[in-house]
């Protein structure tokens, strides 16, 4: 599984040229739709696929499910890197492990899109595909409004965390935990080469 921001910069490296007939608005909303989940509303099993690859994405009819089905390619190809890497082990224990150091990734990843101004635009309105899911418009935009903040600025761990948390209906406790994780990377420098290298390599390893 990745963050918000990592499927954007994931979307925004490869967009051009492997979807370049996709509408890009639609797309972002749709990678960024499936975890929604975190709010409760739906479940998972209605927003991620167990299998898919670009094919996959290449063949939706809509832009908005081939960014739907991008996020689950995503996060199937991010997970197996990181663990053949062995990048949650300069992390300190944690029943909120995964969690932490997915926000740990979007912090080294936010620089590498040049307009989040764009991205945040995206998200002034509710695309129809998003209601097609059940889910009602106010929870949809309660998400966009969390995106919206959360892309609004490189992340500061500590209040991110506090508020994103907040924002799920999740208590105080589990973004303390967070926090003091990502305050204890055992090699920070080692952990950041990693991710840096998992963007770098992307498009090759959603090509194998």
């Amino acid at each position: 599984m990745a963050a918000p921001i990592t499927h954007i910069v994931l979307a925004e490296k490869i967009f051009d040229k492997h979807f370049p007939k996709q509408d890009k608005k639609e797309f972002y909303v749709g990678t960024s739709f499936p975890d929604i989940r975190y709010l409760g509303v739906i479940d998972r099993n209605k927003t991620h696929f167990n299998e898919c690859n670009v094919k996959d994405v290449l063949e939706c009819d809509s832009s908005f499910m081939a960014g739907m089905k991008f996020h689950s390619l995503v996060d199937k190809v991010r997970e197996k890197y990181m663990k053949k890497v062995n990048l949650y082990s300069l992390f300190p224990e944690s029943q909120f492990l995964t969690q932490a150091v997915k926000v740990f990734e979007d912090k080294v990843l936010y620089g590498k899109v040049e307009d989040w101004g764009k991205v945040i635009h995206f998200f002034g309105d509710v695309d129809n595909d998003e209601l097609g899911f059940g889910v009602e418009e106010k929870d949809i935009l309660k998400w966009h409004n969390l995106l919206r903040y959360y892309f609004s600025q490189s992340v500061n761990e500590s209040e991110f965390v506090q508020r994103f948390i907040s924002g799920i209906g999740r208590p105080k406790e589990m973004a303390d935990e967070m926090i003091r994780v990502l305050e204890n990377v055992s090699d920070k420098d080692k952990a950041t080469k990693i991710v840096e290298d998992f963007y770098d390599n992307f498009e090759k390893l959603i090509s194998g």
